[in-house]
C-alpha cells in the first residue's frame, strides 16, 4: 500500500511519494518561545515525529526543519517584566523546549532555525517582493499586496470578499486592503530591531518561515506541517508570498493536526487553560503521554482531562507488563537462533497473527498516519504474545520462540511510536 496523506489544500487523502529520488523535505512550524511547552504543543511535535520516523522506516531520507519564533511581542512583554533582553529570554525558552521534547522522545530536527538569525535574508526577500510589484512600503511598514498572488485563499478555500468581511478594521492602518499583511514593521518599545531600507524595525510573522524554509530546504517543500490554527492566516499568507515571488507552490502537501482541547476549548497559553509537558510528566511517564497524544486521529481534536491521561497510563502499564513477560520468555533467544521444534509443536496460527500485527501497523500509518490503529496493532501483538506464553498446550520452547517473535515485532513498531523504553 503506498503512503497516503490528507492534503489540506485538496481536502482529499492522496498518494504521496518522494520526488527525484528518496529525499523528503519537511518543515513544521515551531513555537513562539515565551513560556514552557504545553500538552497542545506536544501533540503536534509528537505526531510529526511519528510522521518522520515512519517515512524513514520506508527508506526515505528525511530532512526535517523546525523554526523558533523568537521575535514576538509576547516575548518582549515577558522580558520587560524581568528587566531582560528579549532574545536572551527566547533562547532560554528554546533550551527548555528542547529539554521537554527530549523527555517525550521527539527526535531532534535536522535543522533548527530562528527568525532573528535570518533578518538579512528576510529584508532581501521583502525588497524582491517590492521590486516584483507584490509589496508596497508605507512609512516604516512594508505590506504584501494579496491581489498579486493567485494562491491567496486557495489553501483554505475561502472567497476573498467573505475573507474581507471577517477582518477587523483598523482606522490607524494605512494598508490598501484589510487582507494585506505586514512583511516588515516598526517596532514597539523594547522589541528587538534591525536596520532596513524602510527604517529600523522587525520582520512580519508570515514572511519568516517562508524565508527560512527556502534558505535551507528550497521550494516546493514536500510536506509543510503545523497545528490547524496556522492554516489561516499564517500558512495561507506564506503560500501567497511564495506564489507571487517564485510562481511555484510552497508545498506539495499541507498537513495540519487538530487541537488538544480543555473543556472543548483549544488549549492555549493566551487563554491560560494549558497543562505544561512538565506538569503532565510529574504524574505520568513519557510513554503514557505519547500514547495519549497518539490515541485520536491526528486531524481531530483531542480532549484533555486527568482521567483521559490516567486511562492512557493504564494502557501504557499494560504494554510494559506484557513486554516484561515476553522478555522473560523470549528475551534470551538471539535473532536467527532458537530451539529446534517439531512441526506439530510450532504455534503457526499464533505466530502468523503476531506477524500480521506488523502488517496492520504499517497499513495504518500508510493510511494517512492512523496512529490509533497503529497503537492498537502494537497492543494486539503484545497481547497475542502473552497469550501464547501462558498457554500450557504449547511446549516451553515453542512459547519462547513465539515470545521472541512478538518482542521483535513490538520493538520494530516502537521504533516509530517511541512509547516504550527499550
Amino acid at each position: 500500500m503506498p503512503q497516503r496523506i490528507y492534503s489540506t489544500r485538496s481536502q482529499k487523502v492522496e498518494p504521496f511519494s518522494a520526488e527525484g529520488g528518496n529525499r523528503v523535505r519537511i518543515y513544521v512550524c515551531g513555537p513562539t518561545v515565551y513560556d514552557l511547552a504545553h500538552v497542545g504543543h506536544a501533540r503536534s511535535y509528537v505526531f510529526f515525529d511519528v510522521v518522520r520516523r515512519h517515512l524513514e522506516s520506508q527508506g526515505l531520507d528525511v530532512t526535517f526543519q523546525q523554526n523558533f519564533s523568537d521575535i514576538d511581542e509576547k516575548i518582549t512583554l515577558k522580558a520587560a517584566a524581568q528587566g531582560r533582553d528579549p532574545l536572551r529570554v527566547a533562547e532560554e525558552y528554546i533550551a527548555e523546549f528542547l529539554a521537554d521534547m527530549d523527555l517525550i522522545k521527539v527526535g531532534r530536527a535536522t535543522i533548527y532555525s530562528r527568525s532573528s538569525e535570518h533578518v538579512g535574508e528576510i529584508t532581501a526577500t521583502v525588497r524582491s517582493l517590492i521590486d516584483a510589484g507584490a509589496a508596497y512600503a508605507v512609512g516604516t511598514f512594508v505590506y504584501f499586496d494579496h491581489t498579486k498572488s493567485k494562491a491567496f485563499g486557495t489553501l483554505t478555500h475561502q472567497d476573498i470578499r467573505s475573507m474581507i468581511a471577517r477582518e477587523a478594521t483598523d482606522p490607524a492602518s494605512r494598508k490598501r486592503s484589510l487582507l494585506d499583511f505586514a512583511l516588515w514593521q516598526e517596532c514597539k518599545p523594547g522589541d528587538p530591531s534591525w536596520d532596513s531600507p524602510w527604517g529600523r524595525g522587525k520582520p512580519g510573522w508570515h514572511i519568516e518561515c517562508f524565508v527560512m524554509s527556502r534558505e535551507h530546504l528550497g521550494h516546493p517543500l514536500d510536506i509543510k506541517g503545523g497545528g490547524r490554527d496556522l492554516v489561516y492566516p499564517h500558512h495561507e499568507s506564506e503560500a501567497a508570498v511564495c506564489q507571487a515571488l517564485t510562481r511555484k507552490p510552497y508545498a506539495r502537501v499541507w498537513m495540519h493536526n487538530g487541537f488538544v482541547t480543555a473543556g472543548k476549548t483549544k488549549m492555549s497559553k493566551s487563554l491560560h487553560n494549558f497543562v505544561t509537558v512538565r506538569e503532565a510528566l510529574a504524574l505520568h511517564p513519557p510513554g503514557a503521554l505519547r500514547l495519549f497524544l497518539l490515541s485520536a486521529p491526528y486531524r481531530e481534536n483531542l480532549e484533555w482531562s486527568p482521567g483521559a491521561l490516567t486511562k492512557a497510563h493504564g494502557r501504557y502499564e499494560a504494554l510494559v507488563a506484557g513486554v516484561a513477560r515476553l522478555s522473560a520468555w523470549g528475551g534470551s533467544l538471539e535473532d536467527g537462533e532458537g530451539p529446534v521444534l517439531k512441526p506439530a509443536q510450532v504455534p503457526r496460527k499464533e505466530i502468523s497473527d503476531i506477524e500480521g500485527c506488523e502488517a496492520r501497523f504499517r497499513k495504518a500509518l500508510d493510511n494517512d498516519f492512523d496512529t490509533p490503529a497503529a497503537v492498537g496493532a502494537m497492543e494486539r501483538a503484545v497481547a497475542l504474545g502473552v497469550a501464547v506464553c501462558g498457554a500450557a498446550s504449547f511446549p516451553e520452547d515453542a512459547r519462547r520462540v513465539a515470545a521472541s517473535i512478538a518482542l521483535r515485532a513490538v520493538f520494530a513498531m516502537n521504533e516509530t511510536l517511541q512509547i516504550l523504553e527499550t
